[in-house]
């Protein structure tokens, strides 16, 4: 019975281990510039003044919330990236959370849209 306990146990620690598989950067993200800290991204992305009335003061404004998510999931060794994305909707730049060179996941903080021109118009 204690056999059958321990394998039991190891199976139920290997499955909910198995969706902790490193995942890739998006191919369509590409990293610039040195790793950062968590208040290094916050005190570059907390508005010193307020660009409308309902704008919060506190790091990414309305999109704090999303903030303090991608924050929570950082190890103390993990990394905050700027990135640059390309797609054929538009580009987006914004900041990659990388934990020992795995993709943990990402803000936006410029998305813009491409414009698709038609007969000159």
């Amino acid at each position: 019975m204690k056999y059958f306990h321990v394998l039991l146990w190891c199976l139920i620690y290997a499955t909910a281990h198995a969706t902790d598989a490193c995942k890739s950067l998006p191919p369509e993200m590409s990293l610039s510039g040195p790793a950062l800290t968590a208040d290094q991204v916050e005190q570059a992305n907390t508005p010193k003044t307020a660009v409308a009335s309902t704008m919060p003061l506190v790091p990414f404004g309305h999109d704090n919330p999303k903030w303090l998510v991608l924050k929570g999931e950082a190890a103390p060794n993990d990394s905050f990236y700027w990135y640059v994305a390309s797609s054929v909707g538009g580009n987006s730049n914004g900041y990659v959370l990388m934990s020992r060179g795995c993709f943990v996941g990402n803000i936006t903080v410029i998305a813009r849209k491409h414009h698709v021109s038609r007969n000159g118009t």
